[in-house]
């Protein structure tokens, strides 16, 4: 295994190994986890903190924009900022939200950080200042600060995390990387960690970066934060259920089984978060009509980008929302659309749809 690629961190893994038709060594049957518990949860949004955009959220309105950096900020040392710029602020106030009346005893020992964009405030002005100055007096703050975990690394700064420290970038689905990471981080151990999805607006390079941005000339940034643990205990859990290319030729069929099959889907769920990049809009809209179509699905349906406006982690502020559904146990009633609000003690379905398709389950145990 090399993990020598790339400068500034580990960002890239290359493990090489002989092809075989069997596997060469087979895994020893395990018994199943205890499930991710969700200790606590913030998001930030054009809307405000959480508070604020579980008002609007759960009132139909939108949630989008971008809050001004004071508001971002509030609470947080001004020492620790005073050299920051937004992406790592929208980190740093997530995570001391999350963590906020937690006992260091119970904290998070690890990070894992999804970014689809990372820090352009820093890449631009880095890039700016090396051509003003004809690469003669590049910033070294900004270098430091562009490279994309330098907000896990301010984080784990501030909660004394000195475990795992972990960043994922892969576009509108960086935040199910994170997750998905956190699931095999804590395979083997029952100490906490903190799961996060943020991406700030940049008045230039977001359109040059994100064809959802591109599709809609509407700023917006923000994301949110699970504070979670392996346990056996009440509570509300999520877990990873699947992560697939969008254009598989069994088309929904294969996440439909393995979410437990068509008829038994609306037994299980009660409402689906819906992730519609505006980028692949019409791909996802297809994609979702298709899984409706065979689940005959007829519970709530929440096309959330509509109301968060289009930002990489746009599906974490929606994980925090659902999180926040199963453990109120109601569907708000502006987006039940007449149907019994009550869950039922059924599970909220977080799905990205898109070049990805994503499953990821939200339930009380």
């Amino acid at each position: 295994m090399s993990n020598s690629f790339g400068f500034g961190g580990n960002n890239a893994a290359l493990i090489v190994g002989r092809s075989a038709s069997e596997p060469i060594w087979k895994a020893p049957a395990k018994a199943a986890l205890p499930p991710l518990i969700v200790r606590a949860t913030a998001c930030i949004s054009g809307a405000g903190h959480l508070p604020a955009t579980r008002d609007a959220f759960c009132a139909g309105r939108l949630c989008s924009g971008c809050l001004d950096d004071a508001a971002v900020s509030e609470g947080l040392p001004a020492r620790m900022i005073r050299r920051l710029k937004r992406l790592p602020k929208l980190a740093l106030a997530l995570a001391s939200q999350a963590c906020q009346g937690v006992a260091q005893s119970a904290g998070p020992a690890a990070v894992s950080l999804g970014t689809g964009w990372g820090a352009l405030s820093e890449t631009y002005d880095f890039l700016k200042r090396l051509g003003d100055t004809d690469h003669a007096y590049p910033s070294p703050t900004d270098f430091v600060g562009s490279v994309h975990n330098a907000p896990a690394g301010q984080i784990a700064m501030l909660l004394g995390a000195r475990g795992a420290n972990v960043t994922t970038s892969g576009g509108d689905y960086s935040f199910e990387q994170a997750l998905w990471s956190a699931e095999l981080l804590t395979s083997r151990s029952s100490d906490a960690i903190l799961v996060l999805g943020a991406d700030e607006s940049h008045p230039l390079l977001s359109a040059l970066f994100d064809a959802s941005v591109r599709a809609t000339h509407a700023p917006a940034d923000g994301g949110g934060a699970l504070l979670l643990q392996r346990a056996a205990a009440p509570g509300v859990a999520v877990g990873l259920v699947d992560y697939r290319c969008g254009t598989q030729s069994d088309g929904m069929s294969g996440l439909i089984d393995r979410l437990g099959g068509p008829r038994a889907f609306g037994d299980a769920y009660a409402a689906i978060l819906a992730g519609c990049p505006a980028a692949t809009r019409a791909l996802a809209d297809r994609q979702l009509a298709e899984f409706l179509a065979s689940t005959r699905f007829g519970g709530a349906v929440i096309d959330y980008r509509r109301l968060t406006g289009e930002f990489a982690a746009a599906s974490a502020v929606a994980a925090v929302m659902g999180v926040d559904m199963v453990r109120q146990g109601r569907i708000p009633a502006a987006h039940a659309g007449g149907a019994d609000p009550a869950l039922h003690g059924r599970s909220v379905l977080l799905l990205g749809l898109g070049t990805y398709v994503t499953a990821v389950r939200i339930f009380a145990p």
